[in-house]
């Protein structure tokens, strides 16, 4: 994949994912920490999960742009085993999100937010 593909694809759907956020403020607090069952998240864990993950990922993705050389060429992008194994499995499906396992010290099931 072309990276100026890639990027616009990370760009389209940081957009989305940041109007969904935007409309998900205006809901009572009631909702935002009903449990759909006793084992999952409520939304404001969801957002509490998702929030270390960007700062972790941010702070590796800054490092990378220090490090790199401006390139004005329109690469094509390898992908790998590894990376198309996470990003599939991020990808919401029709029969819900894939289970994956995060730092037992970073679920926030239970914790004030």
């Amino acid at each position: 994949m072309k990276q100026s593909i890639l990027l616009g694809q990370l760009i389209n759907k940081s957009q989305q994912c940041q109007e969904r956020a935007e409309e998900i403020l205006d809901l009572p607090i009631e909702q935002l920490t009903k449990r759909p069952n006793p084992k999952a998240w409520n939304t404001l864990e969801v957002f509490e999960h998702l929030n270390y993950y960007i700062d972790l990922y941010n702070g590796y993705i800054s490092e990378s742009l220090t490090k790199s050389k401006c390139s004005v060429t329109d690469k094509i992008i390898p992908q790998g085993f590894w990376g198309n194994k996470f990003r599939g499995k991020m990808e919401p499906t029709t029969k819900g999100i894939k289970k994956m396992n995060t730092y037992k010290f970073k679920k926030p099931k239970g914790k004030t937010l």
